[in-house]
């Protein structure tokens, strides 16, 4: 019985330690929908950052599509390679924010 308990504490142990561990760990956050608002230019300090909405749609548990707005920011390199230059009002667009 004794052996059942030790047994059940390490368990729990290794769940509280991974856990610490995936708290510690980073995310990302990848989104595909459609650009609801052509991409408008900004300078914040010496960086440009070209902003944008993007609507991402989703199934619900009962099977009924939801739209959701994103509020996009490209900043520096992004801004000039990708948003200004082909993004527009309902462009399919991929955004990955880590």
């Amino acid at each position: 019985m004794g052996e059942v308990r030790n047994r059940q504490q390490v368990m729990k142990r290794k769940r509280r330690s991974n856990l610490e561990v995936m708290m510690g760990s980073s995310m990302s956050l990848n989104l595909t929908g459609y650009v609801g608002s052509t991409p408008v230019l900004k300078e914040v300090g010496e960086q440009r950052v070209a902003s944008f909405s993007m609507a991402v749609n989703r199934k619900t548990s009962s099977g009924k599509q939801q739209t959701f707005w994103v509020r996009v920011n490209c900043w520096n390199g992004l801004v000039d390679v990708v948003a200004m230059k082909y993004l527009h009002k309902g462009s399919l667009c991929q955004c990955e924010a880590t």
